[in-house]
C-alpha cells in the first residue's frame, strides 16, 4: 500500500490529486545560453526559418481550419473532470521498473527538481526543455492513471530524421507503441507526433502566421515559371503534413517550448485543423481575478498546457470521450483501399478441383494457344506452397472480385495455355521425363459459386474416362501481397 505519512502536510504526491497537481504544474522559464542566436525583436518574425520545403504533387493537404476556442476548452476541462482521478488512490509516484516520473513544478507537491541548461541549439530544446519537462510528465501521468493501463507501452520517442536536411531546424517526438506489434490484426502504432522548433527560429510572429494560415496553393496551382514562393508558415505545415504521412498520424503538436498549438489533419489528408496559441507561462491568479473583475464576468479557468497535451494524447488513441477530429468531405484516400484489399480479406473456401492427365495425342495445347495471355483473375500458379489458405471469389466467368482485378481467363483454351506453360516450367524444374499435356478440364461453373464439394469432384473425376497418366489437383491459394492462388501438384 501507498504510505502517505512519508509526506508532510506541505509536501504532497502526485497521485493525492492528480486533477489539481495538473492544472497548477508550471513551466520552468527558458533560459538561453550566450552564445545561441538572437531572438527577433518583438513583433517581428525570425528570418532563420528557412525550411528546404517545395510544391510536391504527392501533397495533398489544400486548406486549414482553426478549432473553436471555447469548445476544445470545454472538452477539455470536462475530460480532465471525469477521466482524471481527484481522490487519492495507491499507485507509485515513481515507477518501480522504468524510474519514470512527473518533471514540471508545482507549489504543494514533493517533485523531484532538475535544472536543465541553457538553451544554446535545438539538441537542448529537445532533450533537456520539451522532453524533460512537458513529454516526460504527460507519459507518467498517462502510465499512472488506472483507467489507462492499456497504454503503459506507449512512450514519447525521437522521431526519424536523421537523414533529415532540416534536423538543425525541425525536429520532432512520435508518441508511440512500443510493445512488439501483432500482425494478426491492424493496430494503429504511431498516434502522435510533438514537433518542435528554437523560438530564435519559429518566434512569437511566426507561430501566429502558422495557427492564422488558411491555405496551401497545389502543385498544379502554381506550376510554370512565375510560381509563387512558399510562406513559412506554409513550409511548416508541408513539413508536419510530411512527418504525419510517414508516420500514418493524424494528430500532432506543434511548439517552441513557450508557446503550444494543438493541431490535426482529416482522414483524407486534405484539410488541416489548429487550435490557437497556448502560451506556457500564463498570467497569474492575482491577474485573472483583475481581469473577471473588470470585465464583469466570472469565466471558468482555461486549460493549460500539461492537461492540453494529456488531452490531445488520449484523443489520438482513440480513447472513450476523447476529441474527435471533424469530419469533412474530401476525396478518398486510395490507401485507404490498399489497406483493405486483399490483405485483410477474407474469402470462401474453394473445394479442390481435379484436372485428370491423358495422353498427347488427345491434347487441345497447340500453338494456335501459347499466345501470351493476362494473368487470371487475381490466379498466379506456383508450385511451392501452404494448403488450406483462404482464395479470392470468383464468379461464374472466373472473374475475380473486387471490380479492378485483372481480367479473368475468357475461354477454356487460354486456361489450358497458361496452365500447361506453367506445368512445363515445373517439369522442368523437377528433371523428370516427357511431358504429358494436359486435355481435360472439367467445364463447370466457379466452384465457389456452384454445390460442388470435394466427394462430388473426386466422383466425377473418377469416372472419367482415358487413359489417365495422373491427377493434379488446384489447393486452395495461399493469398500474399495481392491475390494470389497458387496450385500444388501430387
Amino acid at each position: 500500500m501507498f504510505d502517505w505519512n512519508r509526506y508532510n502536510p506541505r509536501s504532497r504526491s502526485v497521485a493525492s490529486n492528480v486533477q489539481q497537481y495538473m492544472a497548477g504544474a508550471t513551466f520552468p522559464p527558458l533560459h538561453f545560453c550566450p552564445s545561441a542566436p538572437a531572438m527577433p525583436p518583438e513583433g517581428h518574425k525570425s528570418q532563420k526559418n528557412k525550411l528546404t520545403v517545395r510544391l510536391e504533387r504527392y501533397r495533398k493537404l489544400g486548406q486549414m481550419n482553426r478549432f473553436k476556442a471555447v469548445r476544445l476548452a470545454t472538452e477539455t476541462r470536462r475530460f480532465i473532470e471525469k477521466h482524471v482521478p481527484c481522490e487519492p488512490y495507491d499507485e507509485e509516484e515513481i515507477d518501480p521498473e522504468t524510474g519514470e516520473c512527473v518533471y514540471l513544478p508545482c507549489e504543494g507537491y514533493d517533485i523531484a527538481s532538475i535544472r536543465p541548461p541553457p538553451l544554446r541549439r535545438i539538441e537542448d530544446l529537445g532533450t533537456s526543455w520539451v522532453e524533460s519537462f512537458p513529454l516526460r510528465t504527460v507519459e507518467s501521468l498517462v502510465h499512472m492513471i488506472p483507467e489507462y493501463v492499456e497504454a503503459k507501452s506507449w512512450n514519447f520517442s525521437t522521431g526519424n530524421y536523421a537523414r533529415d536536411v532540416d534536423e538543425t531546424i525541425f525536429r520532432y517526438y512520435i508518441w508511440k507503441d512500443t510493445k512488439p506489434r501483432d500482425y494478426t490484426r491492424y493496430k494503429k502504432q504511431t498516434s502522435l507526433i510533438v514537433a518542435y522548433q528554437p523560438p530564435y527560429i519559429l518566434a512569437p510572429r511566426d507561430f501566429e502566421q502558422f495557427v492564422q494560415t488558411k491555405n496551401i496553393p497545389s502543385f498544379d496551382e502554381l506550376k510554370g515559371a512565375n510560381q509563387e514562393r512558399l510562406t513559412s508558415a506554409q513550409k511548416v505545415w508541408s513539413k508536419i503534413w510530411d512527418a504525419c504521412k510517414e508516420n500514418c498520424c493524424h494528430h500532432f503538436v506543434l511548439t517552441n517550448y513557450m508557446q503550444w498549438a494543438f493541431c490535426g489533419f482529416s482522414k483524407g489528408w486534405k484539410y488541416g485543423f489548429t487550435s490557437n496559441i497556448v502560451d506556457a507561462y500564463p498570467i497569474s491568479e492575482a491577474d485573472k481575478r483583475a481581469q473577471s473583475m473588470a470585465s464583469g464576468s466570472d469565466k471558468p479557468r482555461s486549460p493549460n498546457v500539461i492537461e492540453y497535451l494529456f488531452y490531445w494524447v488520449i484523443s489520438s488513441m482513440d480513447y472513450a470521450d476523447a476529441y474527435t477530429l471533424p469530419s469533412v468531405p474530401e476525396p478518398v484516400e486510395p490507401s485507404l483501399f490498399e489497406t483493405l484489399t486483399p490483405k485483410q480479406c477474407h474469402f470462401p473456401r474453394v473445394p479442390r478441383v481435379a484436372f485428370a492427365v491423358v495422353s498427347a495425342s488427345a491434347s487441345d495445347c497447340n500453338e494456335e494457344h501459347q499466345e501470351e495471355i493476362p494473368d487470371s483473375p487475381g490466379l498466379d500458379f506456383e508450385l511451392e506452397t501452404p494448403r488450406a489458405s483462404p482464395v479470392p471469389f470468383v464468379d461464374e466467368h472466373w472473374v475475380a472480385h473486387p471490380s479492378h482485378s485483372p481480367v479473368a481467363m475468357r475461354d477454356r483454351s487460354s486456361f489450358v495455355a497458361h496452365w500447361r506453360r506453367t506445368y512445363e516450367r515445373a517439369h522442368r524444374r523437377r528433371g523428370a521425363g516427357p511431358l504429358t499435356p494436359i486435355s481435360l478440364i472439367v467445364d463447370a461453373p466457379s466452384p465457389v459459386m456452384s454445390d460442388w464439394s470435394d466427394d462430388s469432384v473426386d466422383t466425377v473425376m473418377e469416372s472419367t474416362s482415358g487413359p489417365s497418366q495422373g491427377v493434379y489437383s488446384i489447393d486452395p491459394p495461399y493469398v500474399e501481397n495481392g491475390y494470389e492462388a497458387v496450385s500444388q501438384f501430387e
